[in-house]
């Protein structure tokens, strides 16, 4: 693997002092994949022993008003990755698969491979409902695509599938694109007409919001970890699937509990929000504790308990087969918001200014 910096080192390690305390803790941001990798260095210390002020004013962590400054700068750019693919999808009865509708004229244009392959390969419902599937669905998310080629690098963990990365796939499309506008002939073209009126604008800025979202979320997680109380976990991830109606996103929260005396296993939790089909807003929940697996349903439409009550006890049967303890399995009606906001975002108006 070759890698090249983007941009200068950072002071904190170019000034950093002779027989300092240990090497200072870096996030490593890749920000093309192509003709090499290329990784942006940071500095950013995480110091979990410290307080944990709520807020991101002048009494916050560096760390948190960094983290601060950089959501502001992705999030409003940021754009659910469900609807983006589908918007690159043709309408019913449009243009071949493959390609993407240019303005508002109906005329077609070639996705790049890139990105073609990343649509080709979204995963079905019955593919997400499978565990191996769904696992490694949530581990090509994109959320932990430098984490696990820093471990891989290191000699510490498998090597990562790079080319099946959302995040990855993302950038890739996004070179393929400038690379596409870089080769075209110095001469000006011809005055486009409402049926040849290019659809690189366009494909360029759903990218950008797709790749803002992936690593919105991937800073999100990162807020969660500098400002939660330490031995607490949070990771936040979005994956896209396909059914046969449309391009749907499920959101997802990771949660690791600190470890207690009565339980010196830390607990793990996951939470998945979705709205496919007619099913409505669903939100499942699945905690493992030491004592066992408790799942909990909540739908808003009310057809959908009387469907999900139905087949809880497939599920019980499922998870007995897997020697899991069962100590809950419950379903519920209630309001489910569709794209739930990670608790603790911070406020995109900074009242201090």
């Amino acid at each position: 693997m070759t890698a090249q910096l983007a941009g200068a080192l950072p002071d904190a390690l170019v000034n950093r002092p002779a027989g300092g305390s240990g090497p200072p803790v870096m996030l490593a941001e890749i920000t093309r994949t192509e003709p090499r990798l290329e990784v942006r260095l940071l500095p950013l210390p995480l110091d979990r022993a410290g307080p944990r002020p709520a807020g991101l004013g002048p009494s916050a962590s560096p760390a948190q008003q960094w983290l601060g400054q950089e959501l502001r700068q992705h999030l409003p750019g940021a754009r659910p990755l469900g609807p983006t693919l589908q918007a690159l999808l043709p309408p019913a009865g449009g243009a071949p698969r493959g390609e993407a509708p240019t303005q508002a004229t109906g005329a077609v244009a070639p996705l790049p491979p890139a990105l073609q392959r990343l649509v080709d390969l979204l995963p079905t419902p019955a593919q997400l409902s499978q565990p191996e599937s769904l696992r490694q669905q949530v581990q090509q998310s994109g959320l932990w695509m430098e984490a696990m080629l820093g471990l891989a690098a290191r000699g510490q963990g498998p090597a990562h599938p790079l080319a099946a990365d959302l995040k990855a796939q993302l950038l890739r499309a996004a070179d393929q694109l400038r690379q596409g506008g870089e080769a075209r002939p110095a001469a000006p073209p011809a005055p486009a007409t409402p049926a040849n009126a290019p659809a690189l604008p366009a494909l360029t800025g759903l990218l950008e919001g797709l790749l803002k979202r992936v690593t919105s979320l991937q800073l999100q997680s990162l807020q969660s970890f500098a400002s939660d109380e330490p031995g607490n976990s949070r990771w936040f991830f979005e994956l896209p699937l396909r059914s046969e109606q449309a391009v749907h996103g499920v959101f997802g929260e990771i949660q690791r509990e600190s470890p207690t005396d009565e339980e010196p296993d830390p607990p793990w939790s996951i939470v998945l929000t979705l709205d496919i089909g007619d099913l409505g807003p669903l939100r499942v929940a699945a905690a493992a504790r030491t004592a066992g697996v408790n799942v909990h349903f909540t739908a808003s439409e009310p057809e959908t308990v009387v469907r999900l009550r139905q087949e809880l006890p497939r599920l019980r049967e499922r998870l007995d087969e897997r020697e899991l303890t069962v100590t809950g399995l419950s379903v519920r009606q209630g309001e489910v918001e569709p794209e739930p906001r990670p608790p603790g975002t911070h406020r995109m108006l900074d009242e201090q200014a």
